[in-house]
């Protein structure tokens, strides 16, 4: 059992709980059960797992399965697993996975995309991919001046693990417009002004689906790039949506075809 504080393993996992640490690092942390079975599911490739076998509660034979699922098994101590967990109640399991990577023609390789330029919150990311999933969309671009930390331990708890289902990848403004238009893609843009509800609005088959942060919307110059302007109607007094539930909104409509 790992039991103290110093540990060289114990001390990479916190370097790890670092924002601008995890961005440098080819691994991520992922807690909790469930998130940990979701992550292998989907083929992330587990490097080490630290379980306090004190608190998991979990039978012996759980914990086997888990020991022969991972190349580096360490059993830690609650002072230990206190300080390698980000959230209480976490089953008492916390592994360590390297990050997935995608090209940009493997995200265009769909019908449908949805496009995030500068929505930054890891809660709102979370619920955005959570409901991504719900609606059978898997590839997700994040763009805009901010450049997103999508392994932060709020996105992957707020999404339910959908994270692992998702394919995420970062490029330009530019560059992804332009990517867009070669695969010929529809861009809709979420706008206020002059622009379709998306409950009447025709939806292409294939489509980029562009939502903007809460504050400052969708930039210019995706707005002059779109083929189509869409809102959301509202009839109340307050001027804007959650991003996660304008997205979430949105991306039933431009789906809802499928379902019927």
């Amino acid at each position: 059992m790992i039991s103290s504080l110093t540990n060289p393993k114990i001390k990479e996992v916190v370097r790890l709980q670092s924002t601008q640490k995890r961005k440098k690092s080819s691994f991520f942390v992922v807690e909790g059960l469930k998130e940990n079975e979701l992550a292998q599911r989907n083929h992330y490739s587990i490097d080490r797992l630290f379980v306090c076998e004190q608190i998991t509660g979990l039978f012996d034979s759980d914990l086997q399965k888990l020991k022969h699922k991972t190349p580096h098994y360490f059993n830690v101590s609650k002072e230990v697993y206190k300080k390698i967990a980000h959230r209480e109640s976490t089953e008492g399991i916390v592994g360590i996975y390297s990050k997935k990577q995608w090209t940009t023609d493997q995200m265009l390789d769909t019908q449908q995309v949805l496009v995030l330029q500068n929505v930054d919150k890891p809660g709102n990311i979370g619920a955005i991919l959570r409901s991504a999933n719900a609606f059978g969309i898997s590839n997700i671009f994040l763009t805009g001046h901010k450049q997103i930390d999508i392994y932060a331990p709020q996105t992957i708890r707020a999404s339910l693990g959908a994270i692992f289902s998702s394919k995420i990848h970062y490029l330009e403004d530019q560059e992804l417009i332009l990517a867009l238009q070669e695969n010929a893609f529809n861009i809709c843009v979420t706008s206020a002004k002059n622009s379709t509800s998306i409950q009447v609005f025709k939806w292409p088959e294939k489509c980029a689906l562009v939502m903007g942060s809460e504050e400052s919307g969708v930039s210019t110059l995706w707005t002059q790039k779109a083929d189509a302007l869409i809102n959301i109607p509202m009839c109340g007094e307050v001027s804007s949506l959650n991003v996660s539930v304008a997205a979430g909104l949105a991306m039933y409509e431009m789906t809802r075809a499928s379902f019927t």
